[in-house]
């Protein structure tokens, strides 16, 4: 199995291979941009990425691994709902998988067993967009716990030294703590 530092260098290095293909494109030709993307299969390695996310959450042995790869997958479940898909490298990934993400939440908030980390992130996502983490799917405990959850609770909550090379996650907290 690939371990979640090889998945890490593997999404910065489609971040990095996204960035030179967009930059080669008009500024705002969001459709070349998608073109591009698609025809350098940065879009389906993505979807490469995320599946492995999820099976490290399903199969690894180490419980911090599994949970680690869950947020990461989680992480890129919503960014394919929120922001368009040249901006991140993300396009559409794969239904069972996602599928796979939103129960193991579920599952999680039902036991009681999603981390610290989680308890803070999940009710941002949840407010910036409900539909991207949810879905359209029956998810009454992980809805329970982010609706009324204090969705800036990541500003007092994140610690930056926490974040490096962690891929997108990273990334993407790390641009939001400034």
């Amino acid at each position: 199995m690939i371990t979640l530092r090889e998945l890490a260098a593997w999404e910065d290095r489609l971040d990095r291979l996204r960035r030179d293909a967009v930059a080669a494109q008009p500024p705002d030709a969001l459709d070349a941009h998608d073109r591009a993307l698609e025809q350098r299969g940065i879009y389906a390695e993505y979807a490469a990425v995320f599946r492995s996310y999820v099976d490290t959450a399903e199969l690894a042995d180490d419980e911090s691994a599994a949970l680690e790869a869950l947020k990461r997958a989680t992480l890129l479940l919503w960014l394919a709902g929120v922001l368009p898909a040249p901006a991140t490298g993300i396009a559409e990934l794969p239904e069972l998988a996602v599928r796979t993400v939103r129960r193991r939440l579920e599952e999680r908030a039902r036991h009681g067993t999603l981390d610290d980390e989680l308890l803070w992130m999940l009710p941002w996502y949840h407010a910036v967009s409900d539909f991207a983490l949810v879905g359209q799917e029956a998810l009454p405990h992980l809805e329970a716990l982010v609706v009324d959850a204090d969705a800036q609770g990541w500003r007092r909550r994140a610690r930056r030294e926490a974040l490096p090379e962690r891929g997108w996650l990273g990334r993407y907290w790390l641009q939001q703590l400034g």
